[in-house]
């Protein structure tokens, strides 16, 4: 089972440094695909469905300096990054793109808010896809349904690569007789009633087909920042909105154990 570990950078200066530095501390001989989602230093404010709004465009370009300085990250920009402002969706359609174009059998997403804190998630994840399951995740989202992006593994073939990860209408989705074992209305503020989130049109046809797996069930809103102590994964959860002050270490410093 080949599982391609992916990335999408955005707006997270020293965040992805971080969560790719931990990574290779447990897989030093794998090689991370990273989607430089971040606009052109000359674009201030593209137009599109949003702007870029206030990026810092010196950490943008630090960020691209330091991924370009390592060999064993593959970076790839995304064609339209010029013309218009990129979802964090986009970003993973061009990726999953990219795995099936070199041979992937699955693809790994995690976030820049992210960090490993022991090894043998890969593992486990290729064991559950063996099984038989399409989609592998680390967290259920509790609010709504579905598992949460960050921490996921989608078998390629499989829905993951009919649909996009972008959101989409709920529309007849919710026709099916699980839908409302799957997915709680209540729980669902404003659009996202009527939409389906970030990859959870994948989601959903997965667990419909009862295809989907995830190690942990949500870890609830007070305890959203703690680590997943099955397979000790970490996610911050809205990170990136924070500045970042932790020390950066540069590609030649990396203690890979």
């Amino acid at each position: 089972m080949k599982i391609q570990p992916v990335i999408i950078a955005f707006n997270s200066y020293g965040w992805t440094q971080r969560a790719i530095q931990s990574f290779f501390n447990y897989y030093p001989d794998r090689k991370v695909l990273v989607v430089d989602n971040n606009p052109p230093v000359s674009k201030d404010h593209l137009t599109g469905r949003w702007s870029y709004g206030n990026i810092d465009f010196k950490d943008s370009q630090q960020e691209r300096k330091w991924l370009d300085r390592r060999d064993n990250l593959v970076v790839i920009d995304h064609p339209e990054k010029d013309t218009k402002a990129l979802r964090h969706c986009d970003g993973l359609d061009l990726a999953r793109d990219w795995c099936i174009e070199h041979g992937a059998d699955a693809m790994f997403h995690f976030e820049p808010d992210c960090e490993f804190r022991k090894g043998g998630l890969l593992e486990k994840v290729s064991r559950k896809l063996e099984e038989g399951y399409w989609l592998v995740g680390v967290h259920r989202i509790k609010a709504g349904g579905g598992i949460w992006t960050a921490g996921s593994t989608w078998l390629l073939d499989s829905p993951a690569k009919k649909f996009s990860f972008c959101p989409r209408p709920i529309g007849r989705d919710s026709g099916h007789p699980l839908f409302d074992e799957m997915f709680d209305f209540n729980l669902k503020k404003g659009r996202w009633r009527t939409m389906w989130d970030t990859g959870q049109k994948i989601w959903y046809e997965c667990e419909s087909k009862r295809k989907a797996w995830a190690f942990q069930d949500s870890l609830g809103v007070k305890r959203r920042r703690k680590t997943s102590r099955i397979v000790g994964f970490f996610h911050e959860f809205h990170g990136t909105l924070k500045e970042f002050h932790e020390t950066i270490e540069e590609p030649c410093s990396l203690k890979i154990l």
